[in-house]
């Protein structure tokens, strides 16, 4: 078995896109690795418990100095045990995280799809650019967080930069899911060359997670690009709710908008999975 395990590591360190085109051979290799640390871990453990055995026979016959270099070994092979165990731990725990954020991205990607997809509608309909903002391409801070997470966060911020855009007015509107009752914190907008931060207040929403909720928090004109838009959170609903799990950040140009009927507050759209 170790020599296998040899010859798969040698494999994958020689060229480590080996492993990672091959899912069920990454999968072996882990597993051989899991099972070497636990023969290491028996192994060792068996040893401790010899030099505890040793240690005892030594005191007994007063052999002071043998004792204490027994002890010595002992106390080395016991703290190597501990270094295995605490390795392990840390392992598992980073094993599940990663198993979690992938499930997590591979919802934030249907989601970001379905966004996708109701940009390009609203596009059309205008016959003119939506500019779209994912989550997943923002600079967030603090960073490493998954978007629930993240938003939880009470000074979350996300920001992204435009490099081109067409001048003209743009109706800022967040795409977001929440939990019944987890929405209506309070955040704000700042971009680059605007006098003062622009104030929104997410609406509270009955719907459910899997509906993806539109609502235009704000205006701003572009005079010229690049530009930077960043959100941030600046007060939450309740302590253990998000402002929202944001999809993406819409600039919807107002072109041909009728300045007498006021756009809809608020729409979801159900996304089946």
């Amino acid at each position: 078995m170790r020599l296998l395990l040899t010859v798969l590591i040698g494999l994958t360190a020689w060229h480590p896109a080996f492993a990672e085109d091959s899912p069920a051979l990454q999968s072996l290799v882990e597993s051989f690795q899991q099972q070497r640390a636990d023969l290491e871990a028996a192994e060792l453990a068996i040893y401790a418990d010899q030099l505890d055995q040793l240690e005892n026979q030594f005191a007994e016959k007063s052999d002071s100095a043998s004792a204490s270099k027994v002890l010595s070994e002992s106390k080395a092979v016991r703290a190597k045990l501990s270094a295995i165990k605490e390795a392990r731990a840390k392992a598992h725990e980073a094993a599940v995280a990663k198993a979690r954020e992938k499930d997590a991205k591979a919802g934030e990607r249907i989601f970001a799809d379905d966004d996708e997809s109701a940009a390009a509608k609203l596009a059309k309909e205008k016959n003119a650019p939506v500019i779209r903002l994912r989550m997943l391409d923002a600079k967030v801070n603090p960073s490493g967080k998954l978007n629930r997470e993240h938003w939880l966060h009470p000074d979350a911020s996300a920001a992204w930069t435009i490099p081109e855009a067409d001048p003209g007015e743009y109706r800022l509107r967040a795409v977001y899911r929440a939990k019944p009752g987890e929405s209506g914190g309070k955040g704000e907008l700042t971009v680059t060359g605007a006098p003062e931060a622009i104030p929104f207040a997410i609406r509270p929403t009955k719907g459910t997670w899997k509906e993806l909720i539109q609502q235009d928090i704000g205006k701003l004109t572009i005079v010229q690009c690049p530009i930077e838009i960043s959100l941030r959170s600046v007060g939450l609903s309740q302590v253990d709710a998000p402002l929202f799990e944001l999809v993406a950040l819409w600039l919807v140009p107002e072109i041909g908008a009728d300045p007498k009927r006021p756009p809809k507050p608020e729409t979801t759209k159900k996304v089946d999975f």
